[in-house]
């Protein structure tokens, strides 16, 4: 059987899993993780570049793939230095929910390789931002979905989606066009919460004096 090292995180390699990367942009770091599922019989397809995989059973797919967790160091976007620490294993029956993680800092995200699979793949910075922009083809893993969040304030993106802030982006073959920037001021979200709860504050203080005053005049 014909054995490969995986250059790439297992489930990333796999057309049918579900699989996204997450960016976390910190105030010193950028902590990245890679999250999907699949199964041994995806697994088997990939890693050996069979077309059909009903040789064997499930059960020797598993342990060819347990095998292989165990022999060959599982490397996400491996671009010589990015290892990623498996944070979760989880079989369920001959499926398998995985998540693996990685720290960047600002000055090496410029190497990340998932960035570089696109044709172009811009990171720059001013005063007030770190700007990310990605367009044109995708040369790498397809059916990856992309999400970005932020402890700082994501402005001027064009995703599609934002929920509970997580800013997420479909990943596609080609003609691709990505871009957010992270505000650098990470206390700017503190100060206006602050601001919103002085503002707040003063406004119930203000509508209660106002019924006070307003009571008094009634009354006299």
């Amino acid at each position: 059987m014909k054995r490969v090292i995986l250059g790439l995180f297992i489930v990333l390699l796999l057309s049918g899993c579900s699989a996204s990367i997450n960016f976390d942009f910190k105030q010193t770091k950028i902590e990245s993780t890679i999250e999907g599922s699949f199964n041994v019989d995806e697994y088997y397809k990939s890693a050996n570049g069979e077309e059909d995989g009903d040789s064997i059973s499930n059960t020797q797919k598993e342990n060819l793939l347990l095998e292989d967790k165990n022999d060959i160091s599982f490397k996400a976007f491996n671009s010589g230095n990015e290892v990623y620490t498996e944070i979760k294993f989880d079989k369920k029956e001959y499926d398998y929910d995985v998540l693996y993680k990685y720290d960047y800092d600002y000055s090496n995200i410029k190497s990340n390789y998932f960035f570089n699979c696109f044709d172009n793949y811009e990171f720059s910075e001013d005063d007030e931002y770190y700007n990310i922009k990605l367009t044109g083809s995708y040369k790498c893993t397809k059916g990856i979905k992309l999400r970005v969040k932020s402890d700082s304030t994501i402005e001027k993106s064009n995703s599609y989606e934002i929920e509970d802030s997580v800013h997420s982006f479909d990943i596609y073959d080609d003609d691709n066009n990505i871009f957010f920037s992270i505000r650098k001021d990470f206390e700017y979200n503190n100060r206006k919460s602050s601001l919103r709860v002085f503002v707040f504050v003063i406004m119930i203080i203000m509508s209660l004096i106002t019924g006070c005053a307003y009571y008094i005049a009634r009354r006299r």
